[in-house]
C-alpha cells in the first residue's frame, strides 16, 4: 500500500500501524466483554481495555435506568 500522508509515513509503517490498531481493538473488545459478563476489571491492562470496560459499564447503567429501549 502507498502512504498518502508523508509525515505520518516517516514515523511508522502501515504494517506497524495495523498491528497497533489490532492490539487496540483486541484490548477494547476484551474490556467490553469482561464488563458485559460481569467480571471485575483486570489489573495492569492497557488504556484501551479500560476504555472498553468503562464504556460498557456506562452503557449498562444507562440501559438499566431506561435511557435505551
Amino acid at each position: 500500500a502507498v502512504c498518502q500522508n508523508t509525515t505520518w509515513c516517516q514515523t511508522t509503517t502501515l504494517e506497524e500501524n495495523n498491528m497497533e490498531d489490532r492490539k487496540f481493538l483486541d484490548d477494547l473488545d476484551r474490556g467490553d466483554l469482561d464488563c458485559q459478563l460481569g467480571n471485575p476489571a483486570l489489573d495492569n491492562e492497557s488504556q484501551a481495555y479500560y476504555t472498553g470496560y468503562g464504556s460498557r459499564y456506562v452503557f449498562e447503567q444507562m440501559k438499566s435506568a431506561g435511557e435505551f429501549n
